[in-house]
């Protein structure tokens, strides 16, 4: 009975905490100058003098934090990481992470022993774990005022490392201190660097086999969204208990392998129609943990306690926030100095990597781990919670404030011209569908004049709006500024819809996993070369003919060891080889149609002449991939034969499912009557 009343207390605390977690994220969305678990742990803090009894049934274990919360947390933000981005900033992060991380650590440290006469290597394993940033709270702020994307990258990424490397640091210097023998290079090898080596890379690789067979796995299966979703949650919880029980690898990097793998190799295993629904099964995950975390986290603060060792407390607060202003010079400055002008970091956002170094759960579980006969094992908790609390009321209230005193909250060029392209296509869209429900006689005439003009006067709104944008500068350079940017933002459009035609036909299952990879690597490589105002097409340096030299070569090389190996016969290279070729050219086709609605459209705003130019290239393309499976369908024809019927079986069966699932959905028809249903086309 005692067992039931207190499993009770919880699942009432548990939902009191939810409650009022939804009404402060209602809260910050209107006061968007405080993210929500910003509001949550103020919330927890101001309560605990209450001393609700609701809520003493509820307390943070370590154990439950570390085996349940931490891995969902971490599992969610590695799902969500798209390492492709990641790579424009994968060397100033992981420097920050590692050689920043180390350099933090050693001066909290060094002014520890030195000022408060509190052990070195004791006060180390605290420098190791509070030198890690917690970014939820400082990136809810970001996204909701628009700063530079490569600046939420930097502030995420090294986040992201930092979780490993303060963790491990963490290990080794524990690991040291606890042997209590003379530490010499021989002994740092064999308790420290060993060590080190088997718990990351031991964590790492079994992080990402178990990632990969857990996206094999579910390659298996097909729009079963309870069943993914599952395989999911199972990935990311028993990759971290595994790991720390029984192979004693770090968990921690594990299940940042596995979802880094799962989220970057997987996701093109995952069924199309189910994507969504787990990534946003995820970020609800995070959303519930987050709102437990940090309402505990300030509801379990002692205030008085921390108050009786304040002048201690203050101190260590401030030697934190000298630390990491220093590891950040450290490593920025080389940095900027051995970097181009495209890949320095600013001023203004060494500024902020400074002031956004929030603190979080992590550091507070991994002390609250320790034994309980550590020395001045509650100081350093202390430290730690005080480093919470001021990074959540300093900083985190007032990082808004820095960031528009550095004018990082002002949109680019690009984004501007990116965001009056969306009005465009916005307004165009209407005029359409304006167009559309007048012939049907949903409004009369009068009605339907009127709002014409008002589309009209809106699109010369954006126009005389998109004037402003190059205010300032010569004719000649306001020309050569627009003309680089609209293309630039053209180009990406019309990249993204090529992309979603390639989508729709693996949700349609005409082209398998493997080409789409091989065609989304295509759109990535295209961007990149856009942004990097490179020739975004590689195909113009062949002609069909040698292309097709090529392809032959390829398909009827099928003798080397590993296509034998994986039973990749002539017939199925050539099959895939011709699908890749369609696909591209639907892709084409879906641009092209595109481009002509807007030539045919008044288009002052988006420039003719290089609306012109795109088509003229596409349209090139598009020839080159209709005469590449035009010759591949006669030199290959035998094999090819059935290829366009299994694409008409695929898009009847698509049809049917949509239809099917329309009219559920809308009621019309009773599920028993949809079940019995037999169409066959």
């Amino acid at each position: 009975m005692d067992h039931t009343g207190g499993l009770i207390e919880s699942l009432m605390a548990t939902g009191a905490i939810l409650v009022l977690a939804c009404g402060l994220y209602l809260v910050s969305r209107k006061v968007k100058q405080i993210p929500y678990p910003v509001l949550l742990f103020f919330t927890g803090l101001i309560l605990s003098s209450a001393d609700f009894q609701i809520f003493k049934s509820l307390v943070l274990e370590p154990e439950m934090v570390l085996f349940i919360f931490l891995p969902i947390l971490l599992f969610e933000s590695a799902f969500h990481f798209d390492y492709k981005e990641f790579r424009k900033i994968l060397l100033p992060g992981f420097l920050l992470s590692t050689i920043g991380l180390i350099v933090s650590a050693l001066i909290i440290a060094l002014l520890l022993n030195l000022i408060l006469n509190l052990s070195f290597v004791h006060s180390l394993i605290y420098g190791a774990v509070i030198s890690s940033t917690d970014p939820i709270a400082v990136l809810t702020i970001l996204k909701s005022i628009g700063v530079p994307k490569k600046l939420q990258l930097l502030l995420d990424g090294e986040s992201f490392l930092n979780d490993a490397t303060s963790v491990i640091g963490y290990r080794i210097v524990l690991g040291l201190l606890g042997t209590g023998a003379a530490i010499n290079s021989d002994f740092v090898l064999r308790q420290g660097v060993f060590p080190f080596l088997y718990t990351f890379i031991g964590g790492l690789a079994w992080g990402m086999i178990a990632g990969f067979i857990s996206s094999e796995f579910i390659a298996l299966i097909k729009n079963v969204k309870a069943v993914e979703i599952t395989i999911t949650i199972i990935l990311a919880t028993l990759v971290f208990a595994i790991g720390e029980a029984y192979l004693h690898v770090s968990g921690i990097i594990a299940v940042l392998g596995a979802g880094l793998v799962l989220g970057n190799y997987g996701k093109t295993k995952i069924s199309p129609s189910v994507l969504h629904d787990v990534s946003e099964q995820w970020e609800f995950f995070a959303f519930l943990v987050t709102a437990v975390i940090f309402f505990l986290i300030g509801y379990e603060i002692k205030l008085e306690e921390i108050i009786a060792n304040g002048g201690e407390i203050l101190l260590a607060t401030l030697i934190l926030t000298v630390a990491r202003f220093v590891s950040i010079i450290i490593v920025t400055i080389p940095f900027n100095l051995l970097s181009n002008k495209k890949n320095k970091i600013p001023f203004s956002w060494i500024a902020i990597l400074n002031w956004g170094s929030l603190r979080g759960v992590l550091p507070l579980v991994v002390l609250l781990s320790l034994p309980d006969d550590f020395e001045n094992k509650t100081l350093y908790i202390q430290f730690v919670l005080a480093a919470i609390i001021s990074s959540m009321l300093f900083n985190a209230i007032t990082l808004k404030w820095v960031i528009s005193f550095f004018k990082l909250d002002l949109p680019s060029l690009t984004e501007l011209i990116e965001s009056k392209f969306t009005e465009l296509l916005i307004l165009q869209g209407f005029t359409k569908h304006l167009t559309k429900i007048h012939k049907e006689h949903e409004i009369n005439d009068a009605v339907f004049e009127k709002h014409k003009l008002k589309v009209k006067e809106e699109i010369l709104r954006v126009k005389e709006e998109l004037a402003q944008v190059t205010l300032g500068k010569t004719k000649e350079e306001k020309n050569i500024l627009y003309e680089q940017e609209i293309e630039r933002v053209l180009r990406h459009y019309y990249l993204q819809i090529e992309l979603s035609t390639y989508k729709e036909l693996y949700a349609k299952d005409i082209i398998d996993e493997q080409i789409f990879s091989r065609l989304s690597r295509s759109i990535n490589w295209q961007s990149n070369a856009i942004d990097e105002n490179n020739t975004q097409f590689r195909e113009y340096s062949h002609n069909v003919e040698q292309k097709l030299q090529k392809i032959k070569f390829a398909v009827n090389n099928s003798q080397s060891f590993l296509r034998r190996l994986f039973g990749m016969s002539n017939d199925f290279l050539a099959k895939q080889t011709y699908l890749y070729y369609k696909a591209r050219m639907l892709g084409n086709e879906a641009v092209l149609d595109e481009l002509e609605y807007f030539l045919h459209e008044d288009n002052e705003i988006m420039k003719k002449e290089i609306q012109e130019r795109i088509y003229s290239q596409y349209k090139r393309l598009f020839l080159f991939n209709l005469k590449t499976t035009n010759m591949l369908s006669i030199q290959f024809k035998d094999c090819l034969c059935d290829i366009d019927e299994k694409v008409y079986t695929c898009e009847a069966s698509a049809f049917i499912e949509e239809a099917v699932k329309k009219l559920g959905e809308d009621g019309k028809f009773s599920d028993k009557a949809l079940k019995l249903m037999k169409v066959s086309l």
